[in-house]
């Protein structure tokens, strides 16, 4: 299926299974007949995702701190898929790749100096966040995060500044504490 609206283009695909419960199978707890066994996986593929509240909103919210830690503004291209088995041990899965488009920006919730022209990639894959060779400015200003994970609220990212002159608005953006 294809949607073409004007903020974005989504591609979906995928595949879902049914096997039939086999004639031998023994009747659930409750005495009913043993149910079918489904499993699924589905592919979406975004592009021209507005970075905006009603995003923002579909988010589940486990996972809106990460969308709120950095209050990302512009648009993004997405890529994911989303499985689950069919048996009982089988958990649903997730694995989503975003990829910020030009002109989209952030800025960090612990050190509010905005970046701008981001690129690089986050990849949200099930409950935990990595980002991937992240970049982007502030003027000459040029800031990179080769790797940076999030997982049950803790974080680490490792980051470069070149070029960063101290100024008033870099000490209006650090922590106090500095």
């Amino acid at each position: 299926a294809t949607y073409d609206g004007a903020k974005m283009k989504v591609f979906v695909d995928g595949s879902v299974r049914v096997e039939p419960a086999p004639a031998d199978a023994p009747p659930q707890a409750d005495g009913s007949p043993a149910k079918a066994r489904v499993s699924m996986v589905i592919s979406v593929e975004g592009r021209r995702v507005a970075l905006d509240p009603e995003l923002r909103g579909g988010i589940a919210e486990d996972m809106r701190i990460f969308y709120d830690w950095f209050s990302p503004e512009g648009s993004i291209d997405l890529t994911g898929l989303f499985a689950f088995g069919p048996g009982p041990q089988d958990k649903f899965r997730s694995y989503i790749e975003l990829e910020p488009l030009p002109g989209s920006s952030a800025k960090f919730v612990f050190f509010p100096y905005p970046v701008h022209d981001l690129t690089g990639k986050v990849v949200l894959d099930g409950a935990d966040t990595y980002m991937r060779n992240l970049g982007g400015r502030n003027g000459d200003v040029k800031f990179s995060v080769p790797f940076g994970w999030f997982r049950d609220g803790q974080y680490h990212m490792a980051f470069r500044v070149v070029d960063c002159p101290i100024d008033q608005r870099l000490i209006d953006a650090s922590p106090k504490a500095l």
